[in-house]
């Protein structure tokens, strides 16, 4: 079974549900945990949830153990609640299997840094799994804490210093790597998505073919339309930064910064956002709707402006996450700066391009919409992506399973 897309509303668990001490600390420490991302539908996660029901507490691993369901308005709860045994913690939530990147119910993965809870930050991840056997678990998990503990302690050669992140193979650092999309915004993509299409399809439709403007069109064209000598020097500023010539040399710079900072995804994402939406635009929607400005020739709906720059300005913002290597650089307040000032940026080139009398406002609203639907839906596949590859690479390197343990 596959990890649901969007999610439920909110993300819920057992009350005062927590997993047990241990030396490696508990739940929400630094320590280790082993999450279990399992669904009471799933055919294989049956041999999860029986391995559970007979295994010693914590399968005797000395660290919690987590169970990870889908949000409690697409699972059955008392069902959940009922298979999970009395010593593993119960989360209740879409948003986590999204955070790590899950696309397969039985998968086990051990995290670092597990803050607890459905909308607990990603830890470090460690290894992942989805085993045939569940009593192969115990031995995944050695597996994976012996090669932390070796990419720690034995350095590179020729490398005497640097961090245990920067000897690591590049490998490595991708697949291990937290995910770009967090929860809550892989939960709203479907509702964004919705409403883009939405009005992409509404405003398309109804001036298909044609160069006249709608009512909103008309009102807010005209005020814009009113600029004094400098805003209109402003305005055509802003409309040249928004230039296709630009915006690529801007994303390629962008795209090298963050491979030079090891975020090898986030570069994937950045261009791959960028280029999909410019021939979303201007191969696909721009001929199918053929709408266009009286004053101008070429087709205006959506604008592609407008598109590249959102999409560029949402890629950035999930590049200055937290726990990413730009956003570790920087502070949070100015994180939060940053993504203000990219998307105030973005939106004021498509008001340029509407106040300099060259695209409609819903020109420029469809384009902003479809700039951050793209942007985040390439992200989250880069994500699935790299958790499919990272699910294979530990799977590859697991040693044989343990014995079968008494009946």
């Amino acid at each position: 079974m596959r990890a649901p897309v969007g999610g439920g509303g909110g993300a819920s668990g057992p009350s005062g549900a927590s997993g047990p001490s241990s030396a490696d600390g508990p739940v929400g420490s630094d320590g280790p945990a082993l999450l279990l991302f399992l669904t009471t539908t799933c055919e294989p996660c049956r041999g999860l949830w029986d391995a559970l029901a007979s295994a010693p507490v914590g399968f005797g691993l000395a660290m919690p153990v987590v169970v990870v369901t889908p949000s409690a308005s697409m699972e059955d709860e008392p069902a959940a609640r009922a298979s999970s045994p009395p010593w593993a913690e119960l989360v209740m939530s879409s948003a986590v299997w999204f955070s790590y990147g899950v696309g397969l119910a039985g998968t086990a993965v051990l995290v670092r840094g597990w803050s607890g809870g459905p909308d607990g930050t990603p830890g470090e991840v460690l290894g992942q799994a989805r085993p045939e056997d569940p009593w192969e678990l115990p031995t995944l998990v050695s597996t994976w804490l012996e090669r932390d503990r070796a990419r720690k302690i034995v350095p590179s050669i020729g490398s005497p210093g640097g961090s245990a992140e920067h000897r690591a193979p590049r490998l490595e650092r991708l697949l291990n790597g937290p995910p770009l999309v967090p929860g809550r915004v892989a939960r709203r993509l479907p509702r964004l998505t919705i409403v883009t299409v939405a009005l992409i399809a509404a405003v398309g439709f109804a001036t298909r073919n044609s160069s006249r403007p709608l009512l909103f069109d008309a009102r807010v064209d005209a005020f814009l339309g009113r600029a004094s000598g400098f805003e209109h020097r402003a305005a055509t500023l802003l409309s040249q930064v928004g230039d296709p010539k630009v915006f690529a040399a801007i994303t390629a710079i962008v795209a090298l910064a963050l491979i030079l900072l090891g975020d090898y995804r986030a570069a994937v994402a950045t261009t791959v956002s960028v280029v999909l939406t410019v021939v979303v635009v201007e191969q696909v929607l721009k001929p199918f709707f053929e709408r266009r400005m009286a004053t101008i020739p070429g087709w205006t709906f959506p604008s592609g402006h407008t598109a590249v720059a959102v999409a560029l300005a949402g890629a950035l913002t999930l590049a200055v996450g937290a726990k990413r290597p730009l956003g570790r650089l920087l502070a949070p307040a100015l994180r939060s700066l940053l993504a203000v000032v990219v998307f105030l940026v973005a939106c004021s080139v498509g008001t340029a391009m509407v106040a300099l009398g060259l695209h409609y406002m819903t020109d420029v609203i469809a384009g902003a919409l479809l700039g951050l639907a793209v942007t985040g839906w390439i992200a989250l596949f880069v994500d699935l992506f790299i958790a499919r590859l990272r699910l294979t690479s530990s799977s590859a390197g697991a040693h044989p399973p343990l014995p079968q343990p008494p009946l």
